[in-house]
């Protein structure tokens, strides 16, 4: 008995000499977590379930926190780490998803099947965002019976990087149009009937973060001009607005004509979350855009003529 005394105070000793020291683990409890970090997990993986990819959010546990530089660069090299997976998907189609350790790709990159330096592209656009004074969580998931696991970089405001989540984004795309000017108004002055503008969007995409705020926008709009009530267009052109948080985007339009009361204007987008490129290029000869998406990672292209009549 009295040597179980002993052993229960000294337990109790080392305890207190440990919280004193302030050695404890830096993991906060579950319980402690940001509320805006918990809503995001909890929303995410009800956008995965709803959107039936094949991923499943299993749980998730706090993990140390990034209190010293060595701990920033210790986080960023379990990153970047060959066995680490990121997911592929084109941002609309659940078919399109698919998983690939950073391992496997440096080996597709070695034998020349792939372009893309994924480590590389995490380093460039992730890394910046991770620094002292944040958290991490360790985050189960699970795929068609597989399980694995990623590292979860938080602060406050919320998520901050993690390879799963902040390479997978959804897309909504708005419906595109063809459309005829409106007939001038009876009431019009003389000057506005003979000189007057029209515009439409010709395409519209909403990039979102799987818990579903906006990550980014493309917006690719048409316009004409006339000089003559409409009679014909005197001029005509395009404007594209496109941006995306930890990500990259392009947009382009290029008119391919324009004659009598017809305008017509081609266009192309392409975006990507960090682990991939993207390329927009127009051709002269075929007077169409060329886009591509690469790596792993989320990523969207589309390309079109938009006519106005």
């Amino acid at each position: 008995m009295r040597n179980l005394q002993i052993a229960t105070t000294w337990v109790a000793a080392i305890a207190l000499y440990i919280a004193a020291a302030g050695i404890a683990s830096a993991a906060p409890p579950v319980k402690d977590l940001p509320t805006k970090l918990v809503e995001q997990l909890d929303l995410s993986k009800k956008a995965l379930a709803d959107k039936s990819l094949p991923i499943q959010l299993v749980s998730y546990a706090p993990a140390a926190a990034l209190d010293t530089e060595d701990a920033v660069r210790a986080v960023q090299t379990e990153l970047v780490a060959e066995h680490v997976m990121v997911p592929q998907f084109n941002g609309v189609d659940a078919s399109s998803f698919s998983l690939s350790s950073i391992g496997e790709r440096k080996q597709a990159q070695a034998a020349g099947r792939e372009t893309e330096d994924v480590a590389a592209n995490i380093r460039t656009m992730a890394f910046p965002a991770i620094k002292k004074g944040q958290k991490t969580l360790d985050v189960m998931w699970e795929s068609k019976g597989r399980k694995f696991q990623s590292k979860l970089v938080y602060d406050d405001s919320g998520i901050v990087y993690d390879n799963m989540l902040s390479n997978l984004a959804f897309m909504d795309i708005g419906k595109e149009t063809s459309e005829k000017p409106t007939a001038p108004k009876e009431t019009d002055t003389v000057e506005a009937r003979r000189n007057a503008s029209f515009s439409v969007r010709a395409f519209d995409g909403t990039i979102k973060w799987v818990w579903g705020a906006t990550r980014g926008k493309i917006t690719i709009d048409h316009y004409v001009i006339t000089c003559d009530s409409w009679r014909t267009f005197c001029n005509d052109g395009g404007k594209v607005e496109h941006w995306m948080s930890l990500g990259k985007t392009d947009a382009q339009q290029r008119r391919t004509y324009l004659k009598g009361h017809l305008s017509k204007m081609a266009w192309g987008y392409a975006w990507a979350t960090p682990t991939a490129s993207i390329s927009v290029k127009f051709d002269k000869q075929n007077l169409k855009f060329d886009v591509g998406v690469s790596g792993l990672g989320s990523g969207g292209k589309g390309a079109g003529e938009h006519t106005i009549y």
